[in-house]
């Protein structure tokens, strides 16, 4: 998926992805850390749909760190965190490039 055809705030969202990843020692980008930075995001529309159905996004974010906690870590030196897209997460990014082609949108948004 082309960066340039994302949102600021998909851009902002897969930094922290990175993060994420480097944080949990994962080279694997996981579903769980693209939603779990979503959930992080501030004034998101994701976010707002969420409190709207009342759903705890906090118990929901906790949820996800902890499905997080239990991929494959590797440690070591010379790592390079997140530099592997995850089967999910290529999925979800296959859909959302799919959604955004039917909506004749140019670029793919939270």
């Amino acid at each position: 998926m082309d960066a340039n055809k994302m949102t600021y705030a998909v851009q902002e969202a897969l930094q922290q992805v990175i993060q994420l990843a480097q944080d949990y020692e994962q080279q694997n980008v996981e579903i769980e850390a693209v939603l779990l930075a979503a959930l992080k995001e501030t004034d998101s529309l994701f976010n707002s749909v969420l409190e709207r159905a009342n759903i705890d996004t906090s118990e929901l974010a906790n949820a996800y760190d902890s499905k997080l906690k239990r991929h494959a870590t590797v440690k070591g030196d010379n790592n390079q965190y997140g530099q592997y897209i995850g089967n999910e997460t290529n999925t979800l990014f296959n859909k959302a490039e799919a959604i955004m082609k039917d909506y004749d949108d140019e670029f793919v948004s939270m």
